[in-house]
């Protein structure tokens, strides 16, 4: 797979990201080089063979947590995970899938309810990324998937 990192965004669900462009500013920004190339899905309707796909052909998956992150065991090897967690977790909640997963990275993103009535926010309407979070996470991914990308790309040509 190329140099791809693939955005679920929710659209109809609860933990819809309501800072979502600044999400994808800070995203262009690190990732800003022609090799990248950022997407974003919603899964909301495609086959599950056309999630799978989806997933398979990039190196990087960010999911808000919930069954949309789970697809990220389809990552290639050498893929990324990127779990945004609600409430400011600080742990992958997606522990077991990466365990059975041994080739693939499992990160996570800090994130917040922005809607204060929900406590735990898992039935929340919007979540919020902590930006800072999601850059130390990327600078993190940028620097081991970036070899790898220029490696899958050597091969292909």
């Amino acid at each position: 797979p190329e140099c791809t990192i693939t955005f679920l965004r929710r659209k109809f669900a609860t933990r819809v990201i309501s800072n979502f462009d600044e999400v994808m500013n800070a995203t262009e920004k690190i990732f800003h080089e022609d090799k990248w190339n950022i997407r974003t899905v919603s899964f909301d309707g495609p086959s599950m063979e056309a999630q799978f796909l989806t997933v398979q052909s990039s190196m990087v998956f960010v999911s808000v947590s919930g069954t949309g992150s789970h697809l990220g065991m389809f990552l290639p090897d050498g893929g990324t995970s990127i779990e945004i967690l609600y409430n400011n977790i600080a742990a992958v909640k997606n522990k077991f899938i990466c365990d059975v997963s041994p080739n693939m990275n499992c990160l996570a993103v800090k994130s917040r309810c922005s809607d204060v009535e929900y406590l735990n926010c898992k039935k929340a309407a919007n979540t919020e990324v902590d930006i800072e979070s999601l850059k130390e996470t990327f600078e993190r991914v940028k620097i081991d998937i970036s070899n790898k990308c220029d490696e899958a790309m050597e091969i292909e040509i």
